[in-house]
Protein backbone atom coordinates (compact mmCIF):
# COMPACT_ATOMS: atom_id res chain seq x y z
CA UNK A 1 0.00 0.00 0.00
CA UNK A 2 1.30 3.55 -1.00
CA UNK A 3 1.31 6.65 1.87
CA UNK A 4 -1.41 7.99 0.28
CA UNK A 5 -3.77 5.28 0.76
CA UNK A 6 -2.42 3.99 4.41
CA UNK A 7 -4.67 6.70 6.40
CA UNK A 8 -8.37 6.12 5.59
CA UNK A 9 -9.06 6.02 9.25
CA UNK A 10 -6.83 2.99 10.27
CA UNK A 11 -8.23 1.18 7.27
CA UNK A 12 -6.17 -2.01 6.25
CA UNK A 13 -5.70 -4.58 3.44
CA UNK A 14 -6.54 -7.35 5.93
CA UNK A 15 -10.41 -7.92 6.49
CA UNK A 16 -11.20 -7.10 10.17
CA UNK A 17 -12.07 -10.72 12.11
CA UNK A 18 -15.72 -9.72 12.87
CA UNK A 19 -18.85 -11.24 12.56
CA UNK A 20 -20.76 -8.35 10.03
CA UNK A 21 -19.01 -7.84 6.64
CA UNK A 22 -16.25 -4.76 6.81
CA UNK A 23 -16.53 -1.62 4.87
CA UNK A 24 -15.36 -2.10 1.99
CA UNK A 25 -12.81 1.06 0.62
CA UNK A 26 -11.22 0.59 -3.26
CA UNK A 27 -8.90 3.35 -3.86
CA UNK A 28 -7.84 4.89 -7.17
CA UNK A 29 -4.97 3.14 -9.00
CA UNK A 30 -2.80 4.26 -12.26
CA UNK A 31 -5.93 3.89 -14.32
CA UNK A 32 -7.59 6.61 -13.34
CA UNK A 33 -10.59 7.93 -15.05
CA UNK A 34 -11.10 11.59 -14.23
CA UNK A 35 -14.88 12.77 -13.46
CA UNK A 36 -16.14 9.38 -12.69
CA UNK A 37 -18.26 9.76 -9.74
CA UNK A 38 -17.47 7.94 -6.50
CA UNK A 39 -19.29 4.44 -6.00
CA UNK A 40 -21.25 3.64 -2.94
CA UNK A 41 -22.88 0.08 -3.12
CA UNK A 42 -25.48 -0.08 0.23
CA UNK A 43 -25.70 -3.49 0.74
CA UNK A 44 -29.26 -4.22 2.37
CA UNK A 45 -29.28 -7.67 4.16
CA UNK A 46 -30.35 -10.45 2.45
CA UNK A 47 -30.61 -9.41 -1.04
CA UNK A 48 -27.35 -10.83 -2.74
CA UNK A 49 -25.50 -7.99 -1.80
CA UNK A 50 -22.47 -9.97 -1.54
CA UNK A 51 -22.51 -11.17 -4.85
CA UNK A 52 -22.62 -7.53 -6.01
CA UNK A 53 -20.09 -6.95 -4.01
CA UNK A 54 -18.12 -9.26 -5.87
CA UNK A 55 -18.60 -7.70 -8.93
CA UNK A 56 -17.40 -4.37 -7.80
CA UNK A 57 -14.79 -6.09 -6.70
CA UNK A 58 -14.05 -6.88 -9.94
CA UNK A 59 -14.77 -3.67 -11.33
CA UNK A 60 -12.20 -2.07 -8.99
CA UNK A 61 -9.33 -4.41 -9.50
CA UNK A 62 -9.55 -3.62 -13.39
CA UNK A 63 -8.17 -0.23 -12.38
CA UNK A 64 -5.67 -1.53 -10.35
CA UNK A 65 -7.27 -0.10 -7.65
CA UNK A 66 -6.31 -1.26 -3.68
CA UNK A 67 -8.79 -2.92 -1.68
CA UNK A 68 -8.84 -1.47 2.13
CA UNK A 69 -11.32 -2.88 4.87
CA UNK A 70 -12.76 -0.84 7.97
CA UNK A 71 -15.23 -2.42 10.63
CA UNK A 72 -18.67 -1.31 9.72
CA UNK A 73 -18.87 1.72 11.76
CA UNK A 74 -22.28 0.73 13.67
CA UNK A 75 -25.32 -1.44 12.73
CA UNK A 76 -28.75 0.04 12.08
CA UNK A 77 -29.94 -1.18 15.40
CA UNK A 78 -27.78 1.56 16.98
CA UNK A 79 -29.97 4.38 15.31
CA UNK A 80 -29.77 6.59 13.20
CA UNK A 81 -28.16 9.16 14.83
CA UNK A 82 -25.30 6.97 16.49
CA UNK A 83 -24.56 5.61 12.69
CA UNK A 84 -24.50 9.38 11.34
CA UNK A 85 -22.13 10.11 13.72
CA UNK A 86 -19.64 7.70 13.26
CA UNK A 87 -19.86 8.19 9.66
CA UNK A 88 -18.91 11.63 10.26
CA UNK A 89 -16.40 11.07 12.38
CA UNK A 90 -14.75 8.76 9.77
CA UNK A 91 -15.42 10.53 6.54
CA UNK A 92 -13.73 13.62 9.10
CA UNK A 93 -10.75 11.70 9.78
CA UNK A 94 -10.22 11.21 5.82
CA UNK A 95 -7.70 13.76 4.24
CA UNK A 96 -8.29 15.84 0.74
CA UNK A 97 -6.15 13.43 -0.92
CA UNK A 98 -7.50 10.49 0.38
CA UNK A 99 -11.19 11.84 -0.47
CA UNK A 100 -10.36 12.59 -3.87
CA UNK A 101 -8.62 9.18 -4.64
CA UNK A 102 -11.76 6.78 -3.33
CA UNK A 103 -13.21 4.79 -6.32
CA UNK A 104 -15.91 2.82 -4.13
CA UNK A 105 -17.63 2.40 -1.08
CA UNK A 106 -19.20 -0.76 -0.47
CA UNK A 107 -21.26 -1.56 3.32
CA UNK A 108 -23.91 -2.56 4.61
CA UNK A 109 -24.82 1.49 5.94
CA UNK A 110 -22.65 2.95 3.31
CA UNK A 111 -25.23 5.00 2.14
CA UNK A 112 -24.87 6.90 5.36
CA UNK A 113 -21.22 8.71 3.47
CA UNK A 114 -23.75 9.82 0.36
CA UNK A 115 -24.80 13.46 2.66
CA UNK A 116 -21.11 14.00 3.24
CA UNK A 117 -19.18 13.00 0.31
CA UNK A 118 -18.66 16.77 -2.01
CA UNK A 119 -18.08 15.24 -4.72
CA UNK A 120 -20.32 13.24 -7.69
CA UNK A 121 -21.19 10.24 -6.59
CA UNK A 122 -24.11 7.93 -6.95
CA UNK A 123 -25.21 5.28 -4.68
CA UNK A 124 -26.16 1.56 -5.85
CA UNK A 125 -28.72 -0.80 -4.29
CA UNK A 126 -30.37 -4.25 -4.55
CA UNK A 127 -33.79 -4.71 -3.36
CA UNK A 128 -35.42 -8.05 -2.56
CA UNK A 129 -39.51 -9.40 -3.15
CA UNK A 130 -39.91 -8.47 0.83
CA UNK A 131 -41.52 -11.88 1.43
CA UNK A 132 -38.68 -13.70 0.22
CA UNK A 133 -36.33 -11.33 2.17
CA UNK A 134 -38.01 -11.45 5.70
CA UNK A 135 -38.08 -15.38 5.57
CA UNK A 136 -34.44 -15.24 4.82
CA UNK A 137 -33.29 -12.95 6.78
CA UNK A 138 -35.44 -13.95 10.01
CA UNK A 139 -33.91 -18.13 9.09
CA UNK A 140 -30.48 -16.07 9.43
CA UNK A 141 -31.01 -14.75 12.47
CA UNK A 142 -34.23 -16.18 14.05
CA UNK A 143 -33.43 -19.82 13.47
CA UNK A 144 -30.58 -20.47 16.05
CA UNK A 145 -32.59 -18.60 18.63
CA UNK A 146 -35.31 -21.54 18.29
CA UNK A 147 -38.17 -19.00 16.68
CA UNK A 148 -40.99 -19.28 14.56
CA UNK A 149 -41.66 -16.59 12.29
CA UNK A 150 -45.46 -16.51 13.26
CA UNK A 151 -44.51 -16.00 16.69
CA UNK A 152 -42.12 -13.35 16.45
CA UNK A 153 -44.25 -11.15 14.59
CA UNK A 154 -47.03 -11.80 16.52
CA UNK A 155 -44.72 -10.55 19.91
CA UNK A 156 -43.42 -7.39 17.93
CA UNK A 157 -46.93 -6.45 16.77
CA UNK A 158 -48.31 -6.76 20.48
CA UNK A 159 -44.91 -5.03 22.22
CA UNK A 160 -43.60 -8.15 24.04
CA UNK A 161 -40.51 -9.17 22.10
CA UNK A 162 -37.31 -7.85 23.01
CA UNK A 163 -34.24 -8.85 25.49
CA UNK A 164 -30.91 -9.73 24.39
CA UNK A 165 -29.28 -11.02 21.13
CA UNK A 166 -32.49 -10.51 19.70
CA UNK A 167 -33.03 -9.38 15.74
CA UNK A 168 -33.95 -6.11 15.38
CA UNK A 169 -37.62 -5.86 14.58
CA UNK A 170 -37.32 -3.07 12.32
CA UNK A 171 -35.44 -5.19 9.87
CA UNK A 172 -38.65 -6.96 9.24
CA UNK A 173 -40.79 -4.05 9.00
CA UNK A 174 -39.95 -2.23 5.63
CA UNK A 175 -36.39 -2.78 6.13
CA UNK A 176 -35.53 -2.11 2.83
CA UNK A 177 -37.40 0.92 2.96
CA UNK A 178 -35.41 2.14 6.84
CA UNK A 179 -32.68 1.31 5.17
CA UNK A 180 -32.78 3.46 2.08
CA UNK A 181 -34.20 6.31 4.20
CA UNK A 182 -31.75 6.21 7.30
CA UNK A 183 -29.49 8.71 6.19
CA UNK A 184 -32.42 11.51 6.33
CA UNK A 185 -34.89 10.69 7.97
CA UNK A 186 -35.48 9.18 11.68
CA UNK A 187 -37.39 5.94 10.97
CA UNK A 188 -38.67 5.07 14.16
CA UNK A 189 -41.48 7.26 13.02
CA UNK A 190 -42.08 5.09 10.28
CA UNK A 191 -45.00 2.65 12.48
CA UNK A 192 -45.20 -1.21 12.50
CA UNK A 193 -48.62 -0.89 10.69
CA UNK A 194 -50.66 -3.85 8.92
CA UNK A 195 -50.85 -1.74 5.38
CA UNK A 196 -50.54 1.83 4.43
CA UNK A 197 -51.17 4.25 7.53
CA UNK A 198 -52.57 8.08 7.86
CA UNK A 199 -48.91 8.71 6.91
CA UNK A 200 -48.93 6.46 4.15
CA UNK A 201 -47.85 9.21 1.47
CA UNK A 202 -45.61 11.00 3.37
CA UNK A 203 -43.14 7.94 3.38
CA UNK A 204 -43.63 7.46 -0.01
CA UNK A 205 -43.10 10.76 -1.27
CA UNK A 206 -39.91 10.71 1.23
CA UNK A 207 -38.51 7.67 -0.32
CA UNK A 208 -39.09 8.86 -3.75
CA UNK A 209 -37.18 12.16 -3.52
CA UNK A 210 -34.59 10.17 -1.60
CA UNK A 211 -34.15 7.54 -4.71
CA UNK A 212 -34.44 9.97 -7.49
CA UNK A 213 -31.26 12.07 -6.33
CA UNK A 214 -28.26 10.05 -7.17
CA UNK A 215 -29.68 6.25 -6.52
CA UNK A 216 -29.54 3.59 -8.81
CA UNK A 217 -31.35 1.00 -7.96
CA UNK A 218 -31.47 -3.40 -9.04
CA UNK A 219 -33.63 -5.82 -8.04
CA UNK A 220 -32.35 -9.67 -7.10
CA UNK A 221 -35.31 -11.34 -9.04
CA UNK A 222 -33.43 -9.36 -12.09
CA UNK A 223 -29.99 -10.01 -11.17
CA UNK A 224 -28.01 -10.16 -14.21
CA UNK A 225 -30.06 -7.09 -15.48
CA UNK A 226 -29.32 -5.30 -12.55
CA UNK A 227 -25.28 -6.01 -12.80
CA UNK A 228 -26.07 -4.92 -16.58
CA UNK A 229 -27.74 -1.71 -15.37
CA UNK A 230 -24.54 -0.78 -12.89
CA UNK A 231 -21.88 -1.94 -15.31
CA UNK A 232 -22.96 0.63 -18.20
CA UNK A 233 -23.30 3.46 -15.37
CA UNK A 234 -19.87 3.16 -14.21
CA UNK A 235 -18.41 1.76 -17.47
CA UNK A 236 -17.24 -1.37 -16.33
CA UNK A 237 -14.81 -2.80 -18.53
CA UNK A 238 -14.40 -6.43 -17.08
CA UNK A 239 -17.93 -7.53 -15.66
CA UNK A 240 -18.24 -11.34 -14.44
CA UNK A 241 -21.69 -12.17 -13.51
CA UNK A 242 -21.09 -14.19 -9.93
CA UNK A 243 -23.13 -16.60 -8.97
CA UNK A 244 -25.65 -15.86 -6.67
CA UNK A 245 -25.66 -16.98 -3.23
CA UNK A 246 -28.26 -19.66 -2.22
CA UNK A 247 -28.85 -21.47 0.98
CA UNK A 248 -30.20 -24.86 -0.05
CA UNK A 249 -31.08 -25.51 3.54
CA UNK A 250 -33.45 -22.77 3.93
CA UNK A 251 -36.98 -23.53 3.60
CA UNK A 252 -38.42 -21.36 0.28
CA UNK A 253 -40.95 -18.52 1.47
CA UNK A 254 -43.41 -19.72 -0.63
CA UNK A 255 -43.75 -23.01 1.43
CA UNK A 256 -44.87 -20.72 4.28
CA UNK A 257 -48.82 -20.98 4.84
CA UNK A 258 -50.73 -18.59 2.56
CA UNK A 259 -51.52 -16.37 5.94
CA UNK A 260 -47.83 -16.13 7.50
CA UNK A 261 -47.27 -14.79 3.59
CA UNK A 262 -50.08 -12.32 3.48
CA UNK A 263 -48.86 -11.13 7.12
CA UNK A 264 -45.54 -10.62 6.37
CA UNK A 265 -46.22 -8.44 3.25
CA UNK A 266 -49.15 -6.59 4.93
CA UNK A 267 -46.54 -5.15 7.19
CA UNK A 268 -43.95 -4.67 4.92
CA UNK A 269 -46.66 -2.87 2.58
CA UNK A 270 -43.76 0.00 1.69
CA UNK A 271 -41.25 -2.15 0.68
CA UNK A 272 -43.42 -4.31 -1.32
CA UNK A 273 -44.55 -1.53 -3.25
CA UNK A 274 -40.66 -0.17 -4.01
CA UNK A 275 -39.77 -3.89 -5.12
CA UNK A 276 -43.03 -4.15 -7.39
CA UNK A 277 -41.97 -0.10 -8.70
CA UNK A 278 -38.09 -1.25 -9.95
CA UNK A 279 -39.14 -4.99 -10.85
CA UNK A 280 -41.40 -3.42 -13.55
CA UNK A 281 -38.97 -1.55 -14.75
CA UNK A 282 -37.11 -4.46 -16.08
CA UNK A 283 -38.37 -6.67 -18.66
CA UNK A 284 -38.56 -10.28 -18.12
CA UNK A 285 -35.66 -12.12 -18.43
CA UNK A 286 -35.55 -14.81 -21.26
CA UNK A 287 -35.55 -18.46 -19.64
CA UNK A 288 -32.10 -20.16 -19.82
CA UNK A 289 -31.79 -22.09 -23.44
CA UNK A 290 -32.43 -26.05 -22.11
CA UNK A 291 -29.70 -27.90 -23.86
CA UNK A 292 -31.60 -30.44 -26.57
CA UNK A 293 -32.16 -34.23 -25.38
CA UNK A 294 -29.38 -36.32 -27.10
CA UNK A 295 -30.59 -38.01 -29.79
CA UNK A 296 -30.18 -42.29 -28.95
CA UNK A 297 -28.66 -43.81 -32.46
CA UNK A 298 -28.93 -47.11 -32.30
CA UNK A 299 -25.35 -48.91 -32.55
CA UNK A 300 -24.61 -51.10 -35.20
CA UNK A 301 -22.66 -54.51 -33.97
CA UNK A 302 -18.76 -54.25 -34.60
CA UNK A 303 -18.27 -56.24 -37.49
CA UNK A 304 -15.17 -58.91 -37.01
CA UNK A 305 -12.06 -57.95 -38.02
CA UNK A 306 -9.64 -59.83 -39.44
CA UNK A 307 -7.06 -61.65 -37.74
CA UNK A 308 -3.49 -59.86 -37.83
CA UNK A 309 -1.28 -62.11 -39.20
CA UNK A 310 1.83 -61.58 -36.57
CA UNK A 311 4.84 -60.36 -37.87
CA UNK A 312 8.00 -63.27 -37.74
CA UNK A 313 10.28 -62.31 -34.88
CA UNK A 314 13.57 -59.78 -36.32
CA UNK A 315 16.23 -62.55 -35.07
CA UNK A 316 13.92 -64.64 -37.02
CA UNK A 317 14.32 -62.77 -39.83
CA UNK A 318 17.76 -62.07 -39.99
CA UNK A 319 18.16 -65.72 -39.85
CA UNK A 320 16.13 -66.82 -43.03
CA UNK A 321 18.12 -63.57 -44.96
CA UNK A 322 21.38 -65.34 -43.93
CA UNK A 323 20.46 -68.95 -45.56
CA UNK A 324 19.90 -66.93 -48.24
CA UNK A 325 23.46 -65.33 -48.46
CA UNK A 326 25.15 -68.51 -47.18
CA UNK A 327 23.44 -70.77 -50.04
CA UNK A 328 23.73 -71.04 -53.72
CA UNK A 329 24.15 -67.20 -55.33
CA UNK A 330 21.63 -66.03 -57.69
CA UNK A 331 24.34 -64.88 -59.90
CA UNK A 332 26.83 -67.18 -61.38
CA UNK A 333 30.47 -66.93 -60.48
CA UNK A 334 29.03 -64.97 -57.49
CA UNK A 335 32.24 -65.00 -54.43
CA UNK A 336 30.76 -67.33 -51.49
CA UNK A 337 33.11 -65.55 -49.23
CA UNK A 338 31.77 -62.34 -50.41
CA UNK A 339 28.39 -63.57 -49.57
CA UNK A 340 29.19 -64.66 -46.21
CA UNK A 341 30.57 -61.46 -44.88
CA UNK A 342 27.10 -59.77 -46.33
CA UNK A 343 25.12 -62.06 -43.66
CA UNK A 344 27.39 -60.79 -40.65
CA UNK A 345 26.64 -57.20 -41.79
CA UNK A 346 23.39 -58.05 -41.49
CA UNK A 347 23.66 -59.44 -38.23
CA UNK A 348 25.45 -56.83 -36.72
CA UNK A 349 22.66 -53.62 -38.68
CA UNK A 350 20.37 -55.99 -36.90
CA UNK A 351 21.41 -55.01 -33.50
CA UNK A 352 21.35 -50.73 -34.47
CA UNK A 353 18.37 -50.20 -36.36
CA UNK A 354 15.06 -51.45 -36.08
CA UNK A 355 14.12 -52.05 -39.67
CA UNK A 356 13.72 -55.11 -41.90
CA UNK A 357 17.38 -56.22 -42.13
CA UNK A 358 16.52 -56.62 -46.01
CA UNK A 359 15.79 -52.87 -46.39
CA UNK A 360 19.45 -52.50 -44.84
CA UNK A 361 21.64 -54.16 -47.30
CA UNK A 362 22.16 -55.02 -50.88
CA UNK A 363 23.13 -58.26 -51.38
CA UNK A 364 26.37 -59.02 -53.57
CA UNK A 365 24.02 -60.90 -56.21
CA UNK A 366 21.87 -57.56 -56.19
CA UNK A 367 25.34 -55.17 -56.90
CA UNK A 368 26.69 -57.69 -59.31
CA UNK A 369 23.04 -57.74 -60.95
CA UNK A 370 23.10 -53.68 -61.01
CA UNK A 371 26.37 -53.10 -62.01
CA UNK A 372 25.62 -55.83 -65.28
CA UNK A 373 23.13 -53.79 -66.62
Amino acid sequence: MTDETSGYGGASEAPPQTERPPLNLYVWGPKRVADRPLLIFHHIPKTAGTSVRRAVELSCKAAYGTALFLPEPAAEADGRGVVAQRYRDLYARFTGTERADLLAVAGHSANHLAPLVERPHRVLTLLREPVDRVYSHFFFVGRARGLAIEDFFAAVIAGTFGGPFTPDPAQFFNGQARSLLAPYFDTGDLPYSAGPGPDAELWRARLRDVLAENHLIGVRERFRQSIELFAQAFDWRRVELPELRVNDARPRHVDLPPETQKLIRSYNWLDAELHAQYLESFPPEPPRPVAPALKRTRREPPQPKEPKVPKPPKKLRVDELTAELEGPPAVPGADPASRARRAEQVRALWLKDPRDPAELVETEDERQTRRGE
